[in-house]
């Protein structure tokens, strides 16, 4: 489950912990290894912020900054800096959310009909 609820030293942050989709020990146990995994991902796609030493630094300007793991009364959640206006499920709902969720990401633009195109492509194509 996610939250945006957290503040830390002032700054706004996205909280998210395992929750199971049954009740069963099994599922509960799934949930929390499927944290723990999505937390070793995280920590290699955002490497320790402000960490000049890291080796392997890789382009995250789409990547929410990954703070890392607190536990509060024995529950684990993963923390990120809240980037951006709206969350993965708004885009969905949205009518037309995937080109927002395109352009918000910088991978389109508008030509002077107002018709979107792709910044990845020239006019042939590639």
């Amino acid at each position: 489950s996610v939250t945006v609820a957290y503040i830390y030293a002032g700054q706004p942050l996205v909280a998210k912990s395992a929750r199971a989709a049954t009740l069963d020990t099994r599922a509960k146990q799934n949930a929390d290894s499927y944290l723990g995994i999505e937390a070793y991902v995280n920590s290699k796609l955002c490497p320790v912020l402000n960490d000049d030493t890291t080796s392997h630094h890789h382009s995250t300007q789409h990547v929410a900054p990954y703070v890392g793991e607190c536990n509060m009364n024995g529950t684990t959640y993963l923390l990120w800096e809240a980037s951006g206006e709206y969350t993965l499920e708004d885009y969905i709902e949205m009518e037309d959310g995937w080109v927002q969720l395109a352009a918000d990401l910088g991978l389109t633009t508008m030509d002077d009909n107002g018709d979107i195109g792709n910044n990845s492509m020239n006019d042939d194509g590639v």
